[in-house]
């Protein structure tokens, strides 16, 4: 596939009222642009308030230099109840 090793991060979002999680997410996040090889989701960290998530791509090409890593910031948006890339 083109997009082999691009990542994603798959968000869940817990249903206190049935106690359950979902079985499909509520939100995947690929990167801006996915790209093969970026292994976007390689590292993933909430803030302590849980509206900010940075998602790390471990093998994102950056400037023209193969493999330097990237990090992504994404903010919760209340109104579309979603994480929105910065």
């Amino acid at each position: 596939s083109s997009l082999l090793n691009s990542g994603a991060v798959y968000l869940y979002r817990y249903n206190w009222d049935t106690s359950s999680w979902p079985s499909s997410p509520d939100q995947i996040l690929t990167g801006a642009p996915p790209a093969a090889g970026n292994k976007f989701g390689s590292s993933v960290s909430f803030s302590a308030d849980g509206k900010t998530l940075a998602v790390g791509a471990k093998g994102a090409d950056v400037g023209g230099l193969a493999d330097a890593g990237r990090v992504y910031i994404y903010r919760y948006h209340w109104p579309s109840a979603s994480y929105l890339l910065e």
